[in-house]
């Protein structure tokens, strides 16, 4: 502290809150001194500026602003996105964020002379994220939900207070395996663009044709078994955009982006589509999966749940009728509802464009829980079979919730919480090093999932670019935020589609753009270290 008192006595210059304000014509709503450096490469942050101040300031429009002052010089000012994934780093006292400048990417680096400085940033950058996001000011949230986006207590979602050096079991990547795949179809125009992994095979959607791959047990990988080409009850060929397996994996229900009408069924013994399953005149489908999880392995089970903007609903194939919906809500207001899971009890988790997350035990009913957006839309959801944890997918992290009341029993699919009882996300992310190390120009997440096992779930996989990302969430259970940066990064020479794992396994099957590859899990026993960080003064 004597130091930067000293420090700052030398220079004058550095603007008052009122001078920032009429400097950037915005409202100040954070600042504070400290010392500002920069890293291109991996070791060195290099000091850019000794006497330095950082502002975050509202301007019009609900945008902010982040500024960095050398003395009353400008030196930095940019929009304050999710983008630049901040995070505090209370070890050095320092907020980190990444910034790509002319298309080198920058780790930014603040060390605040005040404590607790980092954490005051990182709140006040939620709430403008969120008012950039939705368009409106943070205020008119709802006051509990208010400290849910915020998160006011990190601490609340610390579940263990011993060491954080005791040892864990934590699955390694290991071994990678890729799929033969004929070069003719690596050449073809066309991409992969979705993956369905089930017990016996795995299956890739690539344009108007679906790729057939046996899963082994003994050996490595998956084997290339053929193709089936897609085409609707007319005989026409599509493209779908998404497919699911149902009935012991003997069919799958795809959509047609082309016809947002109708879910298609595909015999896969006799590879074709031999049903169409709509609901009434102009009933459009957003997202469509199984009413349960694991219903894929269950003889006969055909009945579907899903979304469409402004209403949460079962389509069941067994009416005797074109129109196939069974029970379901329709809202007056348009929640861009935009995607759904279902967990073992056939209970919905729903996700919405504009971040918003309903908890349902009943679709033909009114939500349990009403989380609010944390900023960003919901692009992928899923949810432990126990339906105990939820995470959600936005572009640059995921939401995890423990769906738990206090008991520890009951889920919010089964009763409401209370109104301060509500669940708060933790949120995980990379770290901006990682980041900057990596080279991560963009984040950009695909659907995170749990893994697949009759036993707990023990990991969360994702992808952003050619980069898969394992989260390791059985310590993450155990242990809450302190673990939130437990997980592996693997470089990939492609960029990633989709990521499943197999069922009762430690392999991934992974679709990249013109390949297929399996990557293995080891598990091993390691210490929960301290953070170490990548860069230094």
């Amino acid at each position: 502290a004597a130091s930067a008192q000293s420090r700052h006595s030398m220079s004058s210059e550095i603007p008052s809150p009122s001078e920032v304000e009429s400097d950037k014509k915005g409202k100040l709503v954070a600042y504070g001194a400290g010392r500002f450096f920069i890293a291109q490469g991996e070791g060195k942050l290099k000091l850019k500026a000794p006497d330095s101040l950082l502002c975050l300031v509202k301007q019009d429009g609900f945008k902010s602003t982040l500024v960095v002052y050398n003395g009353s010089k400008t030196i930095l000012s940019i929009w304050a996105t999710s983008k630049l994934n901040p995070d505090a780093e209370m070890e050095r006292n320092a907020l980190n964020w990444v910034y790509n400048f002319g298309g080198k990417l920058l780790l930014c680096h603040f060390k605040f002379d005040e404590e607790k400085k980092p954490l005051t940033f990182l709140r006040e950058m939620r709430k403008a994220n969120w008012e950039w996001e939705n368009q409106k000011p943070f205020t008119e949230l709802k006051e509990e939900d208010q400290v849910g986006v915020a998160l006011e207590s990190d601490d609340e979602m610390d579940f263990e207070s011993e060491d954080e050096e005791d040892e864990a079991e934590m699955y390694e990547l290991g071994k990678r395996y890729a799929a033969d795949v004929k070069d003719s179809a690596r050449k073809q125009k066309e991409k992969n663009s979705h993956l369905e992994v089930g017990e016996r095979n795995s299956f890739v959607v690539r344009g108007n044709c679906i790729g057939v791959f046996r899963n082994s047990r003994r050996s490595e990988g998956v084997t290339f078994a053929g193709t089936i080409g897609v085409q609707d009850m007319g005989g026409d060929l599509f493209s779908p955009n998404k497919g699911f397996l149902i009935d012991r994996e003997s069919k799958m229900v795809l959509t047609d982006p082309g016809d947002t009408r109708k879910a298609l069924l595909m015999d896969l013994e006799a590879e074709k589509v031999v049903e169409e399953w709509q609901g009434p005149k102009n009933f459009n489908i957003k997202d469509l999966i199984p009413s349960q999880k694991y219903q894929s392995m269950v003889s006969g089970s055909t009945m579907v749940a899903g979304v469409n903007k402004n209403t949460v609903f079962r389509l069941d194939p067994r009416l005797n009728s074109r129109n196939k919906l069974a029970d379901h809500k329709v809202y007056k207001s348009n929640y861009q509802f935009g995607c759904l899971t279902a967990n073992e009890e056939g209970h919905l988790a729903v996700g919405s464009e504009t971040g918003e997350i309903r908890f349902y035990n009943d679709p033909s009913k009114n939500a349990k829980v009403a989380l609010p957006g944390m900023g960003g839309r919901i692009k992928g959801i899923d949810t432990t079979a126990d339906g105990k944890w939820v995470v959600a997918t936005c572009d640059s992290h995921l939401l995890l919730y423990r769906n738990l009341h206090k008991d520890l029993k009951t889920t919010g699919f089964e009763k409401r919480f209370l109104k301060a009882q509500k669940p708060k996300p933790m949120i995980l992310k990379l770290r901006a090093e990682d980041i900057q190390a990596h080279g991560m120009k963009d984040i950009n997440f695909t659907i995170a999932r749990f893994n697949l096992s009759d036993g707990d779930e023990e990991m969360i996989h994702t992808s952003t670019g050619n980069y898969l990302i394992i989260w390791h969430f059985g310590t993450i259970k155990r242990k809450g935020n302190k673990a939130r940066y437990t997980y592996t990064i693997r470089s990939l020479n492609q960029d990633v589609v989709a990521d499943k794992f197999q069922y009762n396994s430690k392999k991934i099957v992974v679709s990249m753009e013109h390949d297929v590859v399996v990557q293995e899990m080891d598990l091993a026993k390691k210490k929960i270290r301290k953070h170490k960080p990548k860069y230094f003064y």
